[in-house]
């Protein structure tokens, strides 16, 4: 498994998760999402991974 497909896998099921503990999807996928970024994210790279749909999802820095 590539690094990036790791990453992707757990945004989604952080997003699952999240859904199970009360939290809004989308916002548990952008949680993970700043998880696993290895730099700081602008408003518009969250915005563009929050529009994604999870077999989509990258990190672009990876």
């Amino acid at each position: 498994m590539q690094l990036a497909d790791a990453k992707n896998q757990f945004v989604a099921a952080w997003g699952s998760f999240g859904s199970n503990w009360g939290i809004n999807r989308t916002m548990a996928q952008i949680h993970a999402f700043l998880l696993v970024s290895t730099q700081p994210q602008s408003t518009e790279d969250i915005m563009q991974q929050a529009q994604r749909k999870p077999r989509q999802c990258q990190h672009e820095h990876s």
